[in-house]
């Protein structure tokens, strides 16, 4: 019986440890500069300056290449990302707690990312598509309308967004349009080439991109609703879930941690969308009026809906907080009876030895 306890212990303990991992935020890798050549520009806090080898990379940076300019960083384990001339990419989310994936704004970016081990996500985000990593090098590109085109070269890839999901393989692509779901194709990956099809169009009719950058909007407006609603769901049913005991609350600890992601999703998206907004807008700004209002008012919807993602995030942070902080009170009263019986255990023996 004493071992069946012990080992009944053992096991709350590595539930514990796993719960609590699954509720923690994700700590992330710091990226740093590994190669550097022509003129590459960081933005932080709407401040400019030159990009050096030496350069600290934080949460919430943009990167800037300029003609024949590349730049390369290395997370600390080895993976890798190169950004190609004339690209935009942004450093992690500055809502988002220990955030440092990228988002690809415009342009080309190469990734080799090491195979992960479990627990350990990794995303590439531009503003369609959401790249959830499991060991893979890929390239991607997107067009100055925001449109993106994602090649594997090698290993698996799962990308989504709020219209949907699709699971491509090596030597599969997929091209992924502003509010439109994701299908995998076999078809010439040349990011050149989509690159200059994509402008051109765009250049040709700019509005229809407005439309559809409209439409996005109302879908991230549509998903912080449905995420506003569950997390009133998860407080109006704490109590029963922790009279429900470790498995409620665990199973509780799950439905958590996809709404958590895929809230993050969202406000990375909108993040990297409302970036494509406003680099479109400013392409107009004295030239088209039309045109420059028009983005500007989706930057303003985006902005908007920013906000309350964000409300969402740290009212859903507070809730993984408060289940988590139950769950170790249940641990703590198991730890307390196993430590109660063994010690009955105990003394029985020794009354037994006299």
């Amino acid at each position: 019986m004493e071992r069946t306890t012990l080992r009944s212990r053992k096991n709350a303990v590595i539930i514990c440890c796993s719960l609590i991992v699954l509720f923690a935020a994700s700590t992330g890798y710091a990226l740093q500069v590994t190669f550097l050549v022509g003129d590459v520009k960081l933005m932080r806090k709407k401040q400019t300056m030159n990009l050096t080898e030496r350069t600290p990379i934080k949460s919430g940076d943009t990167i800037i290449t300029g003609n024949r300019a590349l730049v390369a960083f290395s997370y600390k384990d080895g993976s890798r990302v190169e950004v190609r001339e004339k690209s935009r990419i942004m450093v992690g989310n500055e809502s988002v707690k220990n955030s440092e994936f990228v988002s690809v704004i415009s342009g080309v970016v190469k990734g080799k990312f090491q195979k992960l081990t479990k627990g350990e996500p990794r995303r590439v985000y531009t503003p369609t598509t959401v790249c959830a990593i499991r060991g893979t090098e890929f390239s991607i590109a997107v067009s100055d309308g925001g449109n993106s085109r994602v090649a594997l070269n090698e290993g698996k890839l799962e990308v989504r967004n709020p219209y949907g999901r699709v699971n491509i393989n090596e030597g599969d692509n997929t091209t992924v349009k502003v509010s439109e779901r994701p299908v995998s194709d076999d078809d010439d990956p040349d990011l050149d080439e989509f690159q200059n099809d994509e402008n051109t169009s765009f250049q040709k009719n700019p509005q229809q991109q407005g439309e559809r950058y409209r439409n996005y909007m109302g879908k991230f407006q549509e998903n912080n609703g449905r995420t506003s609603r569950k997390i009133q769901g998860f407080k109006r049913n704490f109590s029963s879930n922790k009279r429900g005991g470790k498995e409620s609350l665990e199973r509780a600890a799950a439905e958590l941690d996809t709404v958590n992601e895929n809230l993050e999703d969202d406000m990375y998206l909108n993040n990297a969308a409302n970036s494509s907004v406003n680099c479109i807008s400013d392409t107009f700004k004295g030239s088209r009026d039309d045109l420059y209002n028009t983005f500007q008012t989706i930057k303003s919807d985006s902005d908007r809906i920013s906000a309350q993602q964000q409300s969402n995030y740290q009212a859903l942070t507070a809730v993984r907080e408060a289940y988590r902080k139950a769950y170790e009170e249940i641990v703590k009263r198991h730890h307390s009876e196993v430590d109660r019986m063994r010690d009955m255990l105990r003394k029985q023996r020794e009354s037994q030895q006299r």
